[in-house]
């Protein structure tokens, strides 16, 4: 990355990830990324089958990915992702995508239009690992998506989320299903969920199909001003939140 070029611009369409392969688009610490001039990440049409796309780092100021029109499945005995969470190397989660110590500065994440799945006994469809962070108005959609998992929809190791400074998390006309019925198995499961400084955490006109939670984690903080909102949804499940 050029540090006096006006953007970085990243464009992939028709892209296939076979047999573990894993497309991986690496982001800076965040203090660097402040300094860094914003990118453009745009993924169509990327069909991946037992392959990993791996987002990792923050992002530049006022940046933008995109995943849309694309078909992500993955296996726990079919994916190469070994996770670096220290306790979890020797396991195998088998994710579509992962998200590893993604920091989101002013910058817009959009999935859309896709479908993501995973199949095994532990696998996650979406696995997050060194926390995952929406912050300076930034904005986390996922979007007339439709992901399916055995067990988890969106799994974090030993890691938290925080919507923070005015920024947006929403699910919003997509369906998920995860059928374990199994205790700390749930669609998103986080270590701790702080919402704060008039920011927005919502799940609205989606489908949750689901064996035992939509959200779990340990703690769930809403302050300053913020909102956790469900609207319009169906949801089949033991429980919507799960603390």
């Amino acid at each position: 990355m050029d540090a006096f070029a006006d953007a970085l611009n990243v464009t992939l369409r028709h892209c296939v990830l076979v047999g573990g392969a894993q497309l991986r688009i690496g982001g800076l610490s965040e203090s660097t990324a402040r300094l860094m001039p914003h990118a453009l990440v745009n993924m169509t049409n990327v069909t991946s089958v037992e392959g990993t796309i791996v987002l990792h780092g923050a992002m530049p100021q006022h940046s933008s990915v995109l995943l849309a029109n694309s078909t992500l499945r993955a296996r726990v005995d079919g994916s190469q992702y070994v996770p670096t969470t220290p306790g979890h190397a020797g396991l195998r989660y088998g994710p579509a995508l992962v998200l590893d110590g993604v920091r989101l500065l002013s910058t817009r994440f959009v999935m859309t239009r896709s479908t993501l799945a995973c199949g095994g006994g532990s696998c996650a469809a979406i696995l997050v690992e060194r926390d995952l962070g929406v912050n300076l108005s930034s904005v986390f959609y996922m979007d007339n998506c439709a992901v399916m998992s055995q067990t988890h929809v969106m799994h974090a190791l030993s890691s938290d989320l925080r919507v923070v400074g005015g920024s947006v998390f929403s699910i919003q006309n997509s369906s998920w299903s995860a059928p374990s019925t199994e205790y700390h198995k749930g669609a998103c499961v986080f270590e701790d969920v702080a919402v704060a400084s008039g920011s927005v955490l919502q799940m609205v006109f989606s489908t949750f199909r689901l064996g035992f939670a939509m959200l779990m984690a340990n703690t769930l903080t809403v302050a300053g001003g913020s909102w956790l909102v469900h609207r319009d949804n169906e949801f089949r499940t033991a429980y919507v939140v799960y603390v």
